[in-house]
């Protein structure tokens, strides 16, 4: 476009018009070709960027899969444990039921036993005394 304005011009151009137009048009391609390389570099450095963020998020994911790894294990460790106190807990109540009924048993018996004991002293007393008594009555003939 430029080459069209300056044929249209009549008459005779200055001579430094020509090599200030190429200095001009030299001055602007290097600014473009300045500013591709620019461009270049940095989509070079976010692809850089890019990558080191995509494996830091690769890692965060690896770190997240051990977490969830340990938290699966310290669950699954506590379901166990909770089942042994449950089934623990079930034998403790039984073997306190077999307790008491142990005890009611052994108490029974202790008393029955007492109850026993004591009649035994009783007739016992009372049987020496009648013995004494016979006895003595058999000295005195």
């Amino acid at each position: 476009m430029l080459t069209i304005v300056l044929q249209a011009v009549p008459g005779s151009i200055p001579g430094w018009v020509g090599p200030t137009i190429a200095i001009s048009l030299a001055i602007v391609a290097f600014a473009c070709v300045v500013m591709f390389v620019a461009i270049g570099l940095a989509a070079l450095a976010f692809r850089r960027a890019l990558a080191s963020a995509s494996e830091q998020l690769g890692q965060l994911q690896a770190l997240v899969g051990r977490v969830r790894d340990e938290g699966d294990a310290y669950l699954a460790t506590s379901r166990r444990l909770r089942k042994r106190l449950d089934h623990g807990i079930d034998r403790v109540s039984e073997r306190a039921a077999d307790l008491d009924a142990l005890y009611e048993v052994v108490h029974d018996e202790v008393e029955d036993t007492a109850l026993h004991f004591a009649s035994v002293l009783r007739t016992a007393r009372l049987s020496t005394g009648i013995i004494g008594r016979v006895l003595r009555r058999r000295r005195r003939r």
